[in-house]
């Protein structure tokens, strides 16, 4: 990031109503890992938090914690990659949107693939993961197994 004249202040502002607004903005087709979304936010909070007047040595849960919670409120990559996914998701799973069909005959050959007769998002990851092809379905359950969110809406099949 270039030198700026913003106050720590308005800094923070920035970051939260136009950086990380640019990065949520790529968030629901994007499939990044855990290692990657570390990577990123390295390379974002390294010359970031000094501009906000924060050193880069605080423990997470105050930088990615609520205010409400004596957090910072920081953007963390996965967990809004995985929300902004569902939001995505849900909005579609039941609509004959082209979206809609695809999540659904993914769903529907990711549960072939897998030899299921369960639905796919109530099933361990790490016990099922390496029979399935890499997918956006793939890595939203990834997601919703390792912070252990159940989806319940029945999905209607093709």
């Amino acid at each position: 990031m270039k030198p700026s004249p913003l106050s720590k202040y308005h800094t923070y502002i920035a970051a939260n109503t136009a950086i990380f607004r640019t990065i949520i903005y790529a968030l629901p087709a994007s499939c990044f890992t855990i290692v990657e979304c570390r990577k990123l936010e390295a390379m974002l909070y390294t010359d970031l938090m000094p501009k906000m007047g924060l050193t880069s040595k605080l423990p997470l849960p105050y930088r990615y914690g609520t205010l409400s919670y004596q957090g910072m409120g920081l953007l963390h990559i996965h967990s809004q990659m995985m929300i902004e996914q569902l939001k995505v998701f849900m909005e579609h799973i039941n609509k004959n949107t082209q979206l809609g069909i695809s999540y659904r005959a993914t769903m529907e050959t990711l549960q072939l693939e897998l030899g299921s007769v369960h639905d796919v998002f109530t099933l361990q990851y790490h016990k099922y993961h390496f029979l399935a092809t890499d997918s956006w379905i793939k890595c939203l359950w990834f997601c919703l197994d390792r912070y252990k969110i159940a989806l319940r809406k029945p999905i209607q099949p093709l």
